[in-house]
């Protein structure tokens, strides 16, 4: 990426790609969602369990 293209990221001139976010992402070695949401509080992550059938009526 080019200077002047991370400076107008930066300035709000232009938005990053999820391409990109991923790429930093990737080479930081965090989230997508931790990049995007920097100031704020990082929703927590959650687990999904299967559910035995009786729980699933």
């Amino acid at each position: 990426m080019g200077i002047s293209h991370y400076s107008k990221i930066e300035n709000g001139q232009r938005e990053a790609s999820v391409q990109l976010l991923d790429k930093l992402a990737k080479f930081y070695g965090i989230t997508i969602d931790q990049i995007v949401h920097m100031d704020s509080e990082i929703p927590t992550e959650i687990t999904l369990e299967d559910k035995t059938a009786n729980e699933q009526v």
